[in-house]
């Protein structure tokens, strides 16, 4: 793990995002192209999208006469659900949660079989743009197997695997050390640059656990756009399973690692432990077991909860594709949550809840549902690719193959042969396990201040929540926070207001980020401004790249315009308040500014006894 150079200065630009090649993503291997979608046309893909889309009790755009009136519509929350939806929301959600509770034991423990030194810890040179040693933690390969149900293990071929970041200089962090599970962004393979450019000195303090997800390798150095894998330097780690699973699969493993690494590191905190022993890169056992090591330095919840008081604070974070990963992780614990499953559970894993108090989520995606995200996911569903950016986002070739398939009469029964409108029905639950407006009744259900679990009602035990978006951003449209957060934003203060059954809801912070001038065209006209299309010589997105990292505060993700009349000024002060709050302080708004200061602060105070 030698210094070298990477694509960017500021440290959260070393994040391993697919489209910062150099060039623009463009529509080469799938699916074809067509320059808009059709509105009325009759064809089978057609019928079967709206089909799906009166399941889900959604508003089908039937009314409006042209894709720029639907674009608009689909923009505003309230043109989300159909009228008659929101009596039949709540039935659409138990069908979800039973959905997530079917593959509980699969996001449980069934072994740790190896912990690989890899080598020193690194961090961005501001100055230099090398990654250099940070002295204070250590990387490790960590290999699991998870449960197929209570007591039996899965079979594959390879274990799984993920990386390990663990605090090497224990002296003055014992027992401040959170968890911190870690979803990248790209859909090439897990590189330990993204970990080193998002969390940078934080890795001296925090325990950051971040998966290899299904069909993906952990590589040696970087991912390469020609191989859609791992680059010349090799992989750390051969992908396990072989077959993506986006979102899906990718939020279970998220939760598994997690699960792997407590039981192991933290055997008080569970009745049959396992151990943390070191291999060298021979496979030889070293001697050294880290059990003791992670129960000295991990941040417990304590608490008056006997039940949960040794378990470890514990957070989420993700990127991109990695965002809506990290909520669908954090939806399935609110389910399992929800229907106690680790008090019903069977074997000693799947007694163990994981437990979230914060939730980072950067760029991510919020729906394929609304905004002109919706135009695309259409048409993958009637069999081809439009001119939206969805064919851009990570993960847009697995999703092309699973709901093109489903428009051509694919069955998500395998084996069993259903009518188009009974299929819509599974297609229906399908689409909303990884959709974040949706499935906020949930997430709201695993975040909290846990180490408040079971104190008095007047106590403040919210949790907390970050999104970070860039306004011109290339791949993720900056629409997609805007329309996700205000609905989440929505849903949470009823939360906050009602302690709707018993969840306290999360102080959640929204930002909108602008890049500096030099990224944009049009500045200082009466013409609309626009980024860049290259810097350089290099594309520029703002999803990923320096016109991201060098971007600063500007706003809101958050909208009032449709609050009522008596909420709309309150709506309007706490926007304002939380951007004063991050562009109003001596250390600068930059995207890594903010999260340093966030989890100094909101996030700390959802983690404190």
């Amino acid at each position: 793990m030698k210094a070298r150079a990477i694509k960017s200065v500021p440290a959260i630009l070393a994040l391993s995002i697919v489209t910062n090649c150099g060039k623009a993503p463009s529509n080469t291997a799938f699916p074809p192209e067509s320059t808009s979608v059709p509105l009325n046309n009759a064809e089978a893909g057609f019928v079967r999208w709206k089909l799906l889309l009166k399941e889900m009790k959604l508003n089908d755009g039937a009314d409006v006469k042209s894709e720029s009136d639907l674009k608009s519509i689909l923009s505003q929350p309230s043109g989300l659900l159909s009228a008659s939806a929101q009596s039949e929301y709540s039935g659409l959600l138990a069908k979800v949660a039973a959905d997530f509770n079917k593959t509980y034991y699969s996001s449980r423990c069934a072994s740790v079989t190896s912990l690989t030194k890899i080598g020193a810890a690194k961090k961005l040179n501001s100055t230099t743009g090398l990654l250099e040693d940070l002295s204070t933690a250590d990387v490790y390969l960590m290999k699991y197997n998870t449960l197929k149900d209570a007591t039996t293990p899965e079979t594959l071929a390879l274990p799984r695997s993920g990386l390990v970041v663990l605090p090497s200089q224990t002296s003055g962090i014992e027992g401040k050390a959170p968890l911190v599970s870690f979803a990248h962004g790209g859909d090439f393979g897990l590189t330990y640059d993204s970990i080193a450019g998002l969390f940078g000195s934080l890795q001296s303090n925090h325990i950051i656990l971040a998966p290899a997800f299904p069909g993906e390798s952990i590589c040696k150095n970087g991912t390469s756009f020609a191989s859609r894998g791992c680059d010349e330097a090799g992989k750390w780690s051969e992908s396990s399973p072989s077959k993506k699973s986006p979102y899906e699969g990718d939020a279970l493993e998220l939760l598994a690692m997690q699960n792997c690494f407590v039981r192991a590191g933290l055997p008080s905190a569970h009745p049959a432990s396992m151990a943390l022993p070191v291999f060298d890169s021979s496979g030889k056992d070293t001697g050294v077991n880290l059990s003791s090591t992670v129960q000295l330095i991990s941040k417990r919840l304590g608490g008056t909860s006997t039940a949960i008081q040794s378990l470890p604070v514990s957070y989420m974070a993700g990127v991109s594709r990695g965002g809506l990963t990290a909520t669908s992780a954090l939806a399935r614990s609110g389910s399992y949550l929800q229907a106690k499953l680790h008090e019903t559970a069977e074997g000693t894993a799947g007694k163990i809840p994981s437990l979230y108090s914060c939730n980072i989520d950067i760029f991510g995606p919020k729906t394929f549902l609304a905004t002109d995200f919706r135009i695309g996911f259409e048409g993958f569903v009637r069999g081809y690719g439009n001119n939206t950016r969805f064919i851009q986002l990570p993960t847009a070739n697995e999703l092309f193959e699973k709901w093109s398939a489903y428009g051509k009469g694919t069955s998500f029964a395998p084996g069993t042969v259903l009518s188009d409108a009974e299929n819509a029905k599974l297609a229906a639950i399908e689409v909303l396990k990884i959709d974040m407006p949706l499935l906020t009744p949930m997430v709201l259900g695993a975040l909290r201040n846990w180490s408040r679990f079971g104190s008095a009602a007047t106590v403040d035990n919210r949790g907390a929540m970050l999104s970070i978006h860039g306004v011109y951003d290339q791949v993720v449209p900056f629409t997609q926070s805007l329309f996700g957060s205000t609905v989440f934003n929505g849903i949470n203060a009823n939360f906050v207001t009602n302690k709707t059954n018993g969840v306290p809801g999360v102080s959640y912070d929204a930002l909108a980020v602008t890049p500096p001038n030099k990224y944009l065209d049009g500045v200082g006209t009466k013409g609309a401004v626009t980024l860049k299309r290259s810097v350089d010589g290099r594309f520029v997105s703002q999803h990923g790249d320096t016109a991201f990292s060098e971007s600063s505060v500007s706003g809101s993700l958050t909208s009032c315009e449709a609050a009522d009349a008596s909420v709309k000024p309150l709506c309007e002060a706490a926007n304002k308040a939380k951007i004063a709050k991050y562009t109003e302080n001596e250390k600068g708004n930059t995207p890594d500014q903010v999260v340093g200061k966030w989890l100094a602060d909101s996030c700390a105070s959802a983690s404190a006894p």
